[in-house]
């Protein structure tokens, strides 16, 4: 409360009106800073409930630093793990890593080399045949393609002479052989085998003989729009008359002629 102070000439009446003023003043002051106390809690408390939102966050921040340092401490192990050669997975579920000349694994017709051994290393994978068999042979009228550990080799035709009727078999049919009737008296005929995928006969004229080639059962030899009978055939009797034909999966179809063929009639 305020302390008054009165002049001799105040009258009672002024001084009762003084100190009822004072002390009205002074409550309203007082209510007012209740109100303000009032007020000031609710801010404490709004501040308090944001105190703790803030503390749930540094708490998960906190956390999120460990799991943080646990990833970056797996990726510098990874990294280290690459850097050492030991970082190659095959797949996401892998359970051992290894080096990459390891984890690839050559199989038949598969060979890995190292390049610059203790360097900027390299892996060449070669492509080669690893048995008779598998060997593929690209033909091109009288000459054989053979690929063969990523080179390819021209192999010279083989001829096969024959004087008198032969049965052609299937290895006649399945490389580079070229049938002719060398020394032949008379004419000679050439007895295909039943059709199959990859057969190629050729039979070429070096005696002024009569070389037939005559299709097997019933099948047939196609040339362009001539087409022989059931086990029909073609024939020549000129020098340096040549016939090549594939199977094409029902016949026998021509695709490489010199001098003049004759079918049956």
């Amino acid at each position: 409360m305020t302390i008054e102070s009165y002049t001799p000439t105040t009258t009672v009446k002024a001084a009762i009106l003084t100190k009822l003023v004072n002390d009205l003043t002074e409550l309203f002051l007082i209510a007012t800073e209740v109100t303000d106390a009032r007020d000031g809690q609710a801010n404490l408390l709004a501040k308090i409930d944001a105190m703790d939102v803030y503390d749930a966050e540094v708490v998960a921040a906190r956390d999120g630093e460990s799991s943080l340092l646990n990833k970056i401490n797996a990726i510098d192990t990874a990294v280290t793990a690459a850097i050492q050669g030991s970082g190659c997975w095959v797949s996401s579920n892998d359970t051992t890593t290894g080096f990459l000349n390891g984890k690839l694994v050559a199989g038949e017709g598969i060979d890995f080399t190292e390049g610059n051994n203790g360097g900027d290393e390299t892996l060449t994978i070669l492509c080669e045949d690893a048995t008779v068999s598998n060997k593929g042979v690209m033909s091109a009228n009288t000459l054989d393609f053979t690929v063969s550990s990523g080179a390819v080799s021209i192999k010279q035709a083989t001829y096969l002479p024959k004087t008198g009727d032969y049965t052609v078999s299937a290895n006649d049919l399945r490389g580079n052989t070229i049938i002719t009737n060398t020394g032949a008296a008379g004419e000679v005929i050439l007895s295909l085998p039943a059709g199959a995928a990859g057969y190629v006969f050729r039979a070429e004229v070096t005696a002024a003989q009569y070389l037939r080639v005559k299709a097997n059962g019933s099948e047939t030899i196609s040339f362009e729009a001539d087409t022989t009978a059931a086990g029909g055939y073609f024939r020549c009797n000129q020098s340096g008359g040549l016939l090549e034909g594939r199977w094409n999966g029902t016949k026998y179809i021509i695709f490489n002629v010199a001098r003049y063929w004759r079918k049956d009639t």
